[in-house]
């Protein structure tokens, strides 16, 4: 049941962070600029999105007060376990992630109260610092910076190319007569992010076979499996671009790219059930 409840919150957690930093990426992909300086309030049609990240980033916080206190674990090692945690580099980690989940949920009220677009650049900042969190939490603190700087352009760039593929496929979040245009703007950015996470993975991934100091066999291996994932979706987005060069705005065009755009979200969850349950990041 712990090991359940674990995965659970590590996936919301996840998807929580995906969707946060995709409130802001749907801004150049959807076109999104050009409409706000028209409105200067959300559409209350995006409450729903709102509210599970919300819940989502709530269901993070309590995973992650949960480690440091050593509720998932029995009682009579919890407290031994808390102090552990507390006085090492990975309860500073995780005493930044929940500072970082606390300031996201805050700013998400701000949105909500206000509907003002104003904020979402501040969320952005608290998106970035979770993060980063991640990049330097626990083990990686004792790394060299160049293996820092790839882990943090590899979490940054999936939480991007995820957020834009998840918003690009939303209908209430995009404008009917620009569609084409909406997935040829999401390949033209989504191809370079592919790209930063398959080249900063493999770095960390060969890093990791060369230096007897790497010893976390669990997260080079999901690491290696999510890389091989992305080398599909890679030749998905490539896909894309090559049918949208002959579109015509014809129905089959639509529908092919569609599909492929449906193939990369199975692709994308299975990458985040495979980092809940096989790493040793989180």
């Amino acid at each position: 049941m712990p090991w359940l409840l674990t995965t659970l919150f590590k996936l919301l957690g996840y998807i929580g962070l995906v969707g946060l930093v995709g409130i802001f990426s749907r801004s150049f992909v959807s076109l999104a600029p050009l409409r706000l300086a028209r409105r200067s309030s959300l559409d209350m049609g995006s409450l729903p999105y709102v509210v599970v990240i919300v819940l989502s980033a709530l269901g993070y916080l309590w995973m992650k007060v949960s480690e440091i206190t050593g509720q998932l674990l029995p009682s009579s090692e919890s407290t031994e376990y808390t102090q552990l945690v507390l006085n090492s580099a990975v309860g500073d980690s995780l005493k930044l992630k929940i500072l970082g989940c606390v300031f996201v949920l805050s700013v998400s009220t701000a949105i909500f109260v206000t509907r003002r677009q104003v904020w979402l650049p501040v969320l952005v900042v608290g998106v970035m610092i979770i993060t980063s969190s991640f990049a330097l939490s626990g083990h990686t603190m004792t790394w060299g910076r160049s293996y820092q700087a790839a882990l943090t352009l590899h979490l940054v760039a999936v939480a991007l190319w995820s957020a834009t593929l998840i918003f690009v496929l939303l209908p209430q979040w995009l404008y009917r007569d620009e569609r084409l245009l909406v997935v040829r703007n999401y390949s033209s950015v989504a191809r370079w992010l592919v790209l930063a996470i398959v080249v900063s993975g493999g770095y960390l991934v060969v890093g990791a076979y060369l230096d007897p100091n790497h010893d976390l066999p669990a997260y080079w291996f999901t690491l290696g499996l999510k890389i091989s994932v992305l080398v599909v979706i890679f030749g998905l987005i490539f896909s894309h671009h090559k049918w949208l060069a002959r579109s015509q705005n014809t129905a089959d065009y639509k529908i092919k790219i569609t599909n492929s755009m449906r193939v990369e979200i199975a692709l994308l969850l299975c990458i985040l059930f495979i980092s809940a349950n096989l790493s040793e990041l989180g």
